[in-house]
């Protein structure tokens, strides 16, 4: 069970970082006119941003968690920086699985 969570954890950190990465590529492109970065970026993160949510549905599956939490930790992904306050979530549903 704390296996699945800390997957989902891993999957949100890079999700997030890839997020902020394709803000900076279309803050340049928006600077320089170049659209190859944000397609690339794009394009890895909506690979992340899946691999996230298949993450996600296996956490989901194997620790039974409510629909409200399951909801705050999917729209933690759609937020720049929410990746750092699923961390706080998951890690705190870690303790609470290893000390049950």
């Amino acid at each position: 069970m704390i296996k699945a969570i800390n997957h989902l954890r891993l999957a949100s950190f890079i999700e997030g970082l890839s997020w902020l990465a394709l803000l900076g590529t279309m803050i340049y492109r928006a600077f320089t006119g170049h659209h190859d970065p944000v397609s690339w970026a794009g394009r890895i993160h909506g690979g992340l941003f899946c691999l996230f949510c298949l993450f996600l549905f296996l956490a989901v599956l194997e620790t039974k968690w409510k629909a409200k939490f399951t909801t705050v930790i999917f729209l933690t992904s759609l937020v720049p920086f929410g990746f750092l306050f699923a961390e706080h979530l998951l890690r705190k549903e870690v303790a609470k699985k290893a000390g049950a």
